[in-house]
């Protein structure tokens, strides 16, 4: 878990692309497995939670009513891979999709506990 007013959260948030962030950003941070691990190049782009609420209504909510995640990708350490500009966009057409599956299983546990 990661404070909301970091500034990188908000650079995230604030951008409708993936942003390239560094390594060693608090969200980038990872649990110690075996040994030290350090990430390679890392991204972060946000994911909108939409619920049954955003459905209700003719038009598209406002941005500002919005709520989002923060989905982070990291390359291997161990690789000179560098993030090209056709695998963010990727990484944005993604994260649209994991948008619309969350919101999917949202208006589905809604339905259930109806």
């Amino acid at each position: 878990t990661v404070p909301i007013h970091l500034p990188v959260v908000n650079q995230v948030f604030s951008s409708n692309c993936a942003v390239k962030i560094s390594p060693n950003s608090p969200v980038a941070r990872l649990r110690q497995l075996a040994g030290k691990h350090i990430p390679g190049e890392v991204v972060a782009v946000r994911v909108p939670l939409l619920h049954l609420s955003n459905f209700q209504i003719n038009d598209w909510p406002e941005l500002s009513t919005k709520r989002y995640a923060l989905m982070v990708l990291m390359l291997p350490s161990d690789s000179a891979r560098q993030w090209h500009v056709h695998e963010l966009e990727l990484v944005e057409v993604v994260a649209d999709q994991v948008a619309v599956a969350l919101s999917h299983a949202a208006i589905l546990e809604e339905s259930m506990r109806a």
